[in-house]
């Protein structure tokens, strides 16, 4: 059995003296050597839930738990340990990276100020080690190089490394492969994939690419965002294969299934409408009614919680009545 890692429960967030929640009642679990894909649209708090877990930003309610201790409440070397263990790769390679610093240097900050290492002769064979276990081989081209002399790919693995530096139990990836080329965003997953195989590291994967969260692992779990709400929640590959809310479904249907030469057409989205409604002005009951084509009465006048259907969490009154009709008409398709 996994150990419980980090716990967040009714986890509410807020920027705004206004009250306009990015985030709303969320509660997650982390396990010891678990992979968790976040998915949903552009503005649904995928960043925001990840920037929380990492204590970048603070819930303006709820709890946020690294083995069973409330964050809030740790003292400062039980929250420096908490800070050390919770890692981040960000999306923008460039911008994470001091332009005026080596690789080596950069490499090295981290782990002499923790001690990780004494000795610059120690430091130095450390950095090679960490270049090596990211694939930057051989490390003599790379360990003096500065990050403008770089691609877009072996400064996300330079990042990759710097979060492993400090021996993490948990890496938040925030779209780590978007700004990469297409070509390349396969190894970095890959790459990711070793870490939590070689090292037992959990990783929170943050993408809105679904194409590409099956590739972070076989057995992780799937969380899917809307408007601050997780609305489904399921072991990644019954959730990719078999999807359960509307709105998920709808990001299935939207992922391409290849290029037809002879009929280059995007596949008819099953939504009402396109437009997500404003977080300040959010629907009641419901907050996907107004674009589900399954919507009933009651969705615009109640509000559907998770509730396990077929070993998935969704938040939809109709999941079961949807799925008999998508093994019927094959709506959708797999990833």
């Amino acid at each position: 059995m996994m150990n419980n890692l980090l716990e967040i429960s009714q986890l509410y967030k807020s920027f705004s003296n206004h009250g306009e929640m990015i985030l709303r009642g969320i509660n997650l679990t982390i396990k010891e050597g678990e992979s968790v894909a976040v998915v949903g649209e552009s503005g649904c708090g995928k960043t925001t839930l990840g920037k929380v877990i990492v204590d970048i930003h603070q819930p303006t309610s709820g709890t946020v738990s690294y083995r069973g201790k409330n964050i809030r409440e740790m003292n400062k070397k039980e929250y420096r340990e908490y800070r050390l263990k919770v890692q981040m790769v960000q999306q923008d390679s460039f911008a994470a990276l001091n332009p005026y610093k080596t690789i080596y240097q950069s490499l090295k900050a981290p782990i002499v100020a923790h001690k990780i290492v004494k000795s610059e002769q120690e430091a130095r064979k450390t950095v090679s080690a960490l270049l090596e276990d990211v694939g930057l081989t051989p490390t003599s081209h790379f360990i003096d190089k500065y990050p403008h002399q770089l691609s877009g790919g072996q400064r996300q693995r330079i990042l990759i490394a710097r979060a492993i530096s400090v021996k993490p139990e948990i890496i938040v990836a925030d779209e780590p492969v978007s700004m990469v080329d297409v070509s390349l965003r396969i190894s970095l997953l890959k790459l990711l994939r070793k870490m939590n195989e070689k090292y037992g590291i959990s990783f929170v994967y943050i993408t809105h690419d679904l194409a590409t969260a099956r590739y972070i692992s076989d057995d992780g779990k799937l969380i899917v965002m809307y408007l601050g709400e997780i609305v489904e929640l399921a072991d990644i590959t019954e959730a990719t294969s078999n999807p359960l809310h509307p709105y998920f479904r709808a990001l299935i249907a939207a992922v391409p299934k290849g290029i037809n030469i002879g009929h280059q057409q995007m596949p008819a989205l099953p939504l009402k409408g396109v437009d997500i409604p404003n977080i300040k002005q959010l629907p009641k009951g419901c907050i996907f009614h107004p674009r589900c084509i399954y919507a009933k009465e009651t969705c615009s006048q109640n509000k559907p919680l998770l509730r396990n259907c077929n070993n998935t969490e969704v938040a939809c009154f109709f999941a079961e009545e949807i799925d008999n009709l998508q093994q019927e008409n094959e709506i959708g398709h797999p990833v």
